[in-house]
């Protein structure tokens, strides 16, 4: 199944308002934190969301993996995982 949504990647701004835009600069999502206190629950919400393509992505070649009856992932393949956990996690 193909990804209909926004081109990827998508970037967390890190402003205010918490944008997360597409490729194109476009916006994306726009999280707003509901009180002051909630800025680091709302950045975290907006890293999450911009890590979302590489997530899909991620899980679509692991599923294609078992799918065609290999069990193991490549290094790269890992390595593109790990990139996008830690995207999601506000870690890159």
């Amino acid at each position: 199944m193909e990804f209909k949504g926004s081109k990827s990647p998508w970037k967390y701004n890190d402003n205010i308002t918490g944008d997360v835009d597409d490729s194109t600069g476009a916006m994306v999502a726009c999280v707003f934190p509901i009180y002051d206190e909630n800025a680091e629950e709302m950045k975290a919400n907006a890293h999450l969301i911009a890590a979302a393509p590489e997530l899909l992505q991620v899980l679509q070649l692991i599923v294609s993996y078992h799918d065609d009856g290999n069990r193991s992932l490549h290094r790269e393949d890992l390595e593109m995982a790990r990139k996008a956990i830690a995207k999601a996690l506000g870690q890159q």
